[in-house]
């Protein structure tokens, strides 16, 4: 599945994101969510699209004082309506069980921690549209690989997923 990241998770980006996220700058919201509108454009959708926004834990709604990747998805989808391309958020995904925090955990460990841990919402995705998962930073994908996971097995595929950021390749190792 393709992933389609607006920017590297470093310098200035990197700075914006965690301000947002850990510092309580919800007036970010709107950038962020102009970022993800392009990677979803970058996709290349048909005429329609659902935006999935990957649910967030009640532990980091709590902390952040709401659903920020939700928040940018709807921002996301109005500034794609407005260049042309309707779109819609549709919260298909929950969470099934609270995994761990992620925040230093390798890729093996991030599968396991999240295995099971998101089911279908009562949502419904509309057939004809193409879905787009919607994350603020991929890391080792861990967590889109249980998103397509879980659409799959309810019968909904996945064109592919738009974050606002990626964290960089590991640089290969110097002799």
């Amino acid at each position: 599945m393709p992933v389609v990241a607006s920017g590297e998770h470093v310098g200035v980006l990197r700075e914006v994101v965690l301000a947002w996220k850990r510092r309580g700058h919800t007036r970010l919201t709107p950038v962020l969510g102009t970022l993800l509108a392009a990677s979803v454009c970058a996709l290349d959708p048909g005429e329609c699209v659902v935006l999935v926004p990957v649910p967030t834990t009640r532990r980091s709604r709590r902390r952040r004082g709401g659903d920020l990747v939700g928040q940018a998805a709807g921002h996301a989808a109005k500034v794609l309506a407005d260049v042309g391309l309707p779109a819609m958020v549709v919260p298909a995904l929950a969470i099934e069980r609270q995994p761990r925090d992620q925040v230093g955990l390798g890729a093996r460990e991030r599968r396991a921690n999240l295995d099971g841990a998101l089911r279908r919402s009562p949502r419904v995705v509309l057939g004809t549209a193409d879905v787009v998962l919607v994350d603020d930073v991929v890391t080792t994908g861990a967590t889109l690989a249980e998103a397509v996971r879980v659409l799959a097995a309810g019968g909904t595929s996945v064109l592919g997923a738009a974050v606002v950021a990626a964290r960089p390749a590991p640089t290969a190792a110097r002799s």
